[in-house]
């Protein structure tokens, strides 16, 4: 009985909202159009999807706290909602999640985590993430400075079309001759 009933609730979800997944790099993003739906029925449905473990609901309500929007501004209901889809694979998950350690946004700086997300964000070709990474080893900040290792990431992110790593890159390049 519990079985139908929330396969009747999903039903009526999808009759209400309209889903649109693109796939990147193995990741859902996920944004819910609604028709004739108000914001609070709206940020139920976001939920109801999210604790049903879809990672782009998830991803969605993570940006939604930590942006203030729909819902109070909450950092750390933001990094829970990032988690839960970052440890299915969720890239840009991933990447929100490092950017809020390396920038201590809401939360504690921790270089150590912001490393650990951007790599498995890089891992998938965010160029950002490539990017920030770049600047933790040019920088010397949660790794040991490494003008290599940052060349490196900035050509990375630069090969998958990220100005900024372009940009830094080519400075590396004029600073190391």
């Amino acid at each position: 009985m519990k079985k139908k009933s929330q396969t009747l609730f999903a039903v009526f979800l999808l009759s209400i909202t309209t889903a649109c997944y693109s796939e990147s790099n193995g990741s859902e993003h996920f944004n819910v159009k609604t028709t004739q739906v108000d914001e609070k029925t709206h940020i139920e449905i976001i939920h109801a999807l999210a604790n049903s473990g879809h990672i782009g609901a998830q991803y969605e309500l993570g940006t939604m706290y930590s942006e203030g929007k729909g819902v109070k501004q909450d950092y750390i209901k933001a990094k829970d909602w990032y988690e839960k889809a970052a440890l299915q694979g969720d890239m840009n998950s991933q990447v929100s999640l490092g950017v809020m350690y390396y920038y201590a946004e809401g939360i504690p700086q921790d270089y150590i985590k912001a490393k650990e997300w951007l790599e498995k964000a890089a891992a998938q070709d965010s160029a950002g993430s490539q990017a920030i990474l770049g600047i933790m080893y040019y920088v010397g900040e949660g790794v040991q400075k490494d003008d290599g290792k940052a060349k490196e990431w900035f050509k990375k992110s630069c090969d998958n079309g990220y100005q900024v790593g372009c940009e830094s890159f080519a400075k590396m390049n004029i600073h190391s001759k």
